[in-house]
């Protein structure tokens, strides 16, 4: 009987684990159904944005967060969300770079330190802000653009393929 108990918490915890969420609760690999569902507010995109954005199905059109209205987009590729998209554009440059810094550290409480520009293999033009933590199977982008806009993007990072090794044919 243990062993069954111990089976099926072992079991319930390899579920949880390979449904992590993205953002506000919903998991990675959500259908748009799964997502409205979980966010009521959640809404289906205009003809005209699934067209320019594709995979973009769902949108919050508001959503307050640190003080700021934010649109949230729900990006899906074959009708699973991959990513999750929240942009801000403040009135001024001044709060959109204390908004930058107010959800940099918040950021940093939550998962540690970002990983460096340099290990991420680009570089970033000066003035803009450009960081990423990486947690478990998920990136999370905090971007603060040259109009003055505040990107934060929640994605899905697929394991890279490892290549096989050679054989020396």
């Amino acid at each position: 009987m243990k062993n069954a108990i111990l089976g099926l918490v072992l079991a319930t915890l390899a579920f949880t684990a390979s449904a992590q969420t993205l953002w506000g609760g919903a998991p990675i690999g959500a259908s748009p159904a799964e997502v409205k569902t979980l966010m009521p507010e959640a809404q289906e995109t205009s003809t005209e944005r699934r067209a320019s954005d594709k995979g973009l199905l769902l949108e919050i059109p508001r959503y307050e967060l640190a003080g700021e209205n934010f649109a949230v987009s729900f990006m899906f590729a074959s009708d699973r969300l991959q990513s999750v998209v929240l942009e801000t554009q403040p009135t001024s440059e001044a709060k959109a770079r204390a908004l930058t810094r107010e959800l940099g550290d918040s950021l940093r409480k939550r998962y540690g330190l970002d990983v460096s520009t340099r290990s991420r293999r680009f570089t970033v033009r000066e003035g803009i802000v450009d960081r990423e933590w990486l947690y478990r199977r998920i990136s999370v982008r905090l971007q603060h653009l040259n109009d003055h806009s505040v990107r934060l993007t929640y994605s899905s990072e697929a394991p890279s393929p490892t290549p096989s090794p050679s054989r020396g044919l």
